[in-house]
């Protein structure tokens, strides 16, 4: 595995910062209850395809979205989630952050979205370098923190914040570099984005995550999952 693994730590928060308020995308609507419709198929693909074509638009980009691929990615990611969601009762939070992280690995593993340049609108800017050296991350990544935060206003749980490093060019191309060799690395480089404690040996087990061990760490954890 890359030397770059280094760079998945967790910075400042900015709450907000210019860069890492554009990453979430205030015009991607969610549906009431959306935690649990986004686990149709049918749904995700709807939202998916709409919000990488909204996100896209936004930069400049063109984006195509493979359909066959969308299904694996959805599939995947809610198989991979389902068996652990009794972690839910641990930490919600976490636990939600842990799926948004997890969606993200689905979608670098399947190579969902292919994005084209057609006129980038943030010339001279830190987020076109970003956006040019590597759009289709950007645009996953958008989608991930943008319904990470829809879900988390709507389950009335604390508001999402970004780091720095979503600022940071370096850091994504670490990110692409990691999750070429192991797309199960975008979890705990999504954590990082958010401010979350990372798990890097075991990043796609919510059990181990370091939120969630605390929790069972704490005398009253078994009265909590009770």
């Amino acid at each position: 595995m890359g030397s770059s693994n280094r760079a998945v730590s967790a910075t400042s928060r900015a709450s907000p910062i210019a860069f890492g308020s554009r990453l979430r995308h205030a015009d991607i609507d969610l549906a009431a209850d959306f935690i649990h419709r986004v686990r149709r198929l049918d749904c995700f693909h709807r939202h998916f395809s709409a919000g990488v074509q909204s996100i896209a638009r936004d930069a400049g980009l063109a984006a195509l979205v493979n359909t066959r691929a969308c299904s694996a990615a959805f599939l995947d990611w809610i198989e991979a989630i389902s068996a652990q969601k009794s972690a839910a009762d641990l930490d919600r939070r976490d636990c939600i952050v842990f799926g948004a992280g997890m969606l993200l690995r689905s979608l670098f593993s399947e190579r969902i979205v292919e994005v084209g340049n057609v006129s980038l609108r943030f010339p001279g800017s830190g987020r076109e370098e970003l956006i040019r050296a590597w759009p289709e991350g950007y645009v996953a990544t958008s989608y991930c923190l943008t319904v990470l935060e829809g879900v988390l206003q709507q389950e009335g749980l604390a508001a999402l914040s970004v780091t720095t490093n979503v600022n940071d060019i370096r850091f994504w191309e670490s990110l692409r570099e990691n999750c070429a060799e192991s797309p199960s690395l975008a979890v705990p480089f999504f954590d990082a984005f958010v401010g979350s404690k990372p798990n890097r040996t075991s990043p796609t087990v919510a059990a181990e995550r370091p939120a969630i061990r605390a929790v069972w760490r704490t005398p009253n954890a078994f009265a909590t999952i009770g």
